[in-house]
This record gives structure tokens, C-alpha cells and sequence, in this order.
């Protein structure tokens, strides 16, 4: 390890740091926040890191590129992720965090309409030195048939990640995309991203009706069944469309085509990760806003999972989503209206819904 303090990496906020808060629609240029060149530590011989933030206020809804006042060039590993509609909760359509440049991201928070304003923020760890990226998309597998004997497997099915896993890795996310249809919306009953280091894989649930009945590493397990196919380009608008154009025995009971669930679309980045950045590992699962454990997560940490479900009458709207470990500055967080004591986010506009969730991390060096 370099001298240098390693609290040195935590002079960044995840939220309210220096230049980060700014304003961004679909049509406006990207704004870069400075660098704080200082928040780098020597991980083992030969890997570095640093931390790269992200926050911003979307005012005209849909999708933006943001700049991070932090590099990205190298492996990103998600630290932590918060969203949260400005105007009140919302049916649901697309959710996007990815990493798109050295120093950019891709955020989306909307339903149908795209035109209501929200706020995300995100903390990444970029790892320099070692590791390799993979990015794959799917869909949600069914059966192309129609009429009441139609099946499908809604609810979680599986991607298997092409990206071999190189000796002594471990597996992080970096970055995701879920997507019901253009032109279409939902209520939200389970949402999640799982990734399993012993099949190479990530479990997937983005639905309004069939719920996982375990979460986290007690969860569904991969079949070829529930497998969804990888898809030629992991730009999800042929995704969309094609699902949208596939009314004889996938599409939406509450349209009236069939009696099936809502199919999806996702994109999913992730890395494997030299064993020597990592610390540890730990799991959490809770009822509530904290693990129900009372444990803390660790701050620095990277996610290779998070799982929410709504466990009170069926589908939902969403108001706000996350998964944020304790960063110092936290208690700013407050200014985007996430109290400082809650690492959990996940409700509609009123907190009386029981809810589930499970998250890992990888305790980064």
C-alpha cells in the first residue's frame, strides 16, 4: 500500500460533492464536473483506483449522458446507485445506469411518457491495473404462441455472461439497463440483477406480477428453460421493438393481447476482478430502509447483486430505488431527500408497503 491515507478516497460525497449537482435534459451538452485527481489509492502492486461520482437533476425526464467528476477509464465497479421521481410515484418503463466513456453515464428513470423530472446519483470504484469488462443484453424468454395456453417464464430467468472468468477473478457489476417496451408501462413487483460467479451468470426479474419467492443467493437457480437469448447488439431499441411487435404470444393482458406478463429487455455490464482488490464479501437482506441484521455495508465495496420486491398486494409504482453504502458525506444525502440512515430505497409515494430486498458486495481493497 502507498502511504497515503486510504480515508483519501472518501473525501468525494456521493452526492453534494463540489460541482457535481447540475441540470440535464435529453438535447443539452455534456457538463463536466472537475476531477478530483487527489482520490487515488494503491490498491496491491500494479492496481490503483479512484472514486468517480455522479449527480444530477434530469429535468425533462427520459434518458441523459452525465459526466462524473471522477475517471471511469479502466474496470468501473457500481459502488452504489440512487433514483427518485421529483413530481411524485410512477408507472414504470426503463431503468438505466451505465457507464458510456471515460468520464460519462448513461441515466434513466421513466415511465411511458419520459417527461417527468428525477434525480440519480452514483458512486463507481474504478479499478486500474487489472480486470476485464464483458457487456451482454437479453430478453425475458417466452413462448411465441397465443391465446390462454400460452407460457412464458416471467418472473426471473438467467443470462449466461460470454466473458470467460480469468483465474483468481471475482465477479462485479458496472453497470445496467432494464426495459419494458417503448410506449409501454407498469406497476413494479420485483426488479433485480443477481450475479452468480459459479455459472458465469446473472439472474434477471423485472416484472409487474410473478414474484422469486427467495432472494439473493437462496434464489431461483439457472435452467435452460428460463435462460434468455443473448441478443446481436446490446442496444436494447430493437429489443424493445421486437417485443412490442410480438402481439401473438408475449404482450400485455392489461392491453388485452394475451394473458402474459409484461416481457423485458435488459443490458448488463459487469468484470471480472483480480483477486487481489478484493477484501471480502458480504451479504445483507432486510424488511426495511437498513439490513435487518443492523449491520452496516461497507463503504468501500463493490455490487455484484441487488434484488427489491414489493411483498403487500401485487404491482406498485415506483417513486424511488437504490442501494447506497455509507459513504462520509452521507448525511447530505438528505438534500435529495434520502435520509442519511437508510441504505436501502425502494417505495412508492407512501411508505405502508412491505417490501423484501437482498444485495452482495465485494469488499474492495
Amino acid at each position: 500500500m502507498k502511504t497515503a491515507p486510504r480515508t483519501a478516497l472518501f473525501l468525494v460525497p456521493l452526492v453534494c460533492g463540489a460541482g457535481l449537482l447540475g441540470s440535464h435534459a435529453d438535447a443539452q451538452p455534456l457538463r463536466r464536473p472537475p476531477v478530483n485527481k487527489g482520490a487515488v489509492v494503491q490498491s496491491q502492486v500494479g492496481l490503483r483506483t479512484n472514486i468517480a461520482n455522479l449527480s444530477t437533476d434530469v429535468t425533462s425526464g427520459g434518458t441523459a449522458n452525465v459526466a462524473t467528476n471522477g475517471s471511469l477509464a479502466g474496470v468501473p465497479i457500481l459502488n452504489g446507485f440512487h433514483f427518485r421521481f421529483s413530481n411524485g410515484d410512477h408507472e414504470f418503463q426503463r431503468l438505466s445506469l451505465r457507464p458510456t466513456s471515460d468520464q460519462a453515464a448513461n441515466v434513466a428513470f421513466r415511465d411511458r411518457k419520459a417527461d417527468d423530472r428525477y434525480k440519480a446519483q452514483a458512486t463507481w470504484i474504478t479499478l486500474n491495473g487489472g480486470g476485464v469488462k464483458g457487456e451482454v443484453a437479453s430478453r425475458s424468454p417466452f413462448a411465441a404462441q397465443s391465446g390462454p395456453n400460452a407460457s412464458s417464464t416471467q418472473g426471473s430467468y438467467f443470462v449466461p455472461l460470454p466473458t470467460t472468468r480469468p483465474p483468481n477473478h471475482r465477479l462485479v457489476l458496472s453497470g445496467f439497463e432494464f426495459r419494458f417496451p417503448d410506449g409501454k408501462d407498469f406497476g413494479i413487483r420485483m426488479i433485480g440483477l443477481w450475479l452468480d460467479e459459479a455459472t458465469n451468470s446473472a439472474r434477471v426479474t423485472f416484472t409487474d406480477s410473478k414474484i422469486s419467492p427467495l432472494l439473493g443467493d437462496g434464489g431461483p437457480a439457472m435452467t435452460d428453460a428460463k435462460k434468455g437469448p443473448i441478443l446481436p447488439s446490446t442496444d436494447l431499441d430493437a429489443c424493445s421493438n421486437k417485443i412490442a411487435s410480438d402481439k401473438g404470444g408475449s404482450l400485455f393482458s392489461k392491453d388485452g393481447y394475451t394473458s402474459h406478463d409484461a416481457q423485458s429487455c435488459v443490458r448488463i455490464q459487469y468484470a471480472w476482478i483480480p483477486d487481489a482488490a478484493v477484501a471480502g464479501q458480504q451479504a445483507f437482506s432486510g424488511t426495511q430502509r437498513m439490513p435487518d441484521s443492523g449491520a452496516q455495508f461497507p463503504a468501500r465495496a463493490g455490487l455484484q447483486g441487488f434484488e427489491f420486491r414489493y411483498d403487500s398486494g401485487a404491482e406498485h409504482n415506483l417513486l424511488t430505488i437504490g442501494v447506497m453504502p455509507p459513504l462520509p458525506g452521507a448525511a447530505t444525502r438528505t438534500v435529495s431527500g434520502v435520509p442519511a440512515n437508510e441504505l436501502i430505497q425502494f417505495q412508492d409515494k407512501n411508505r405502508d408497503d412491505a417490501i423484501k430486498w437482498a444485495a452482495k458486495m465485494l469488499i474492495i481493497r
